[in-house]
């Protein structure tokens, strides 16, 4: 009789190339590459726009003509407006080739969500600038920023531009992940 602890057992030496399997990343994954690509995008964006409103000027004021108070809607809108199309458009392809699964079931949005990517895309920055906007401005007031020395506001519109992205962009991805 053999003893069992003397057995040796035999390997298989197949292997198998997975190189050219696609490979779906994982939600988690996904959704953070995506954050992460809209942050960057996003920032550099409002670093140029930011730019442009400081040009020749030392100083940016909050209220009135090419102050924040006017800057923050259109920056709100265009993020939005550039993220949800993009990600929608990208995550629709991926999708359609494979690369990534769409999610099914899960927690609902309890809003409706258009399919048309365009209008997606609208209504999305339309939300986000009615909701961040005053919120964004009262923050201004509370802290009793008047004006900012422009160096100090294109720091400010880059961080908030990244914070904004940070906030957007998941649910963004997992609108369009719920095709």
């Amino acid at each position: 009789m053999t003893n069992p602890m003397t057995l040796k057992p035999k390997l298989s030496t197949t292997t198998v190339d997975l190189s050219e399997a696609p490979q779906a990343p994982n939600l988690r994954t996904y959704v953070l590459r995506e954050t992460a690509t809209a942050l960057v995008i996003n920032s550099a964006l409002s670093l140029a726009f930011a730019a442009l409103v400081a040009h020749g000027r030392g100083v940016v004021p909050l209220w009135g003509p090419g102050g924040m108070a006017i800057d923050f809607g259109p920056q709100l809108f265009m993020m939005t407006f550039a993220t949800t199309l993009a990600v929608t458009l990208i995550t629709r392809q991926r999708l359609r080739t494979g690369k990534m699964t769409a999610l099914s079931g899960g927690a609902r949005v309890p809003l409706p969500v258009p399919k048309v990517a365009l209008i997606r895309a609208i209504a999305f920055a339309v939300l986000v600038a009615i909701v961040f906007w005053p919120p964004s401005l009262l923050a201004m007031s509370a802290a009793h920023v008047e004006s900012m020395a422009s160096p100090a506001f294109l720091v400010f519109k880059v961080i908030y531009g990244a914070v904004v992205s940070l906030i957007i962009a998941p649910p963004i991805t997992l609108a369009a992940l719920r095709q």
